[in-house]
């Protein structure tokens, strides 16, 4: 959820209006980018460079076609 409230944050910061009531009725637990028939390699060097100081990765920025 720390990547929810992040996101969310950001996103009222922009003056992007998100209702908490909405709010109530998302959750984290999606799994259609889980991988559960193979391996997942990754370069783990590379994804810790991406980090900021608090060890988050940056949100990703806004596609024109979401807006």
């Amino acid at each position: 959820m720390e990547y929810y409230c992040l996101a969310i944050a950001q996103m009222r910061a922009e003056g992007r209006a998100v209702d908490d009531e909405l709010l109530a009725h998302i959750s984290p637990a999606h799994s259609e980018n889980v991988n559960f028939f193979g391996t997942i390699n990754v370069e783990v060097d590379t994804e810790l460079a991406k980090l900021d100081p608090a060890g988050h990765r940056p949100p990703q920025p806004r596609r024109p076609d979401r807006a």
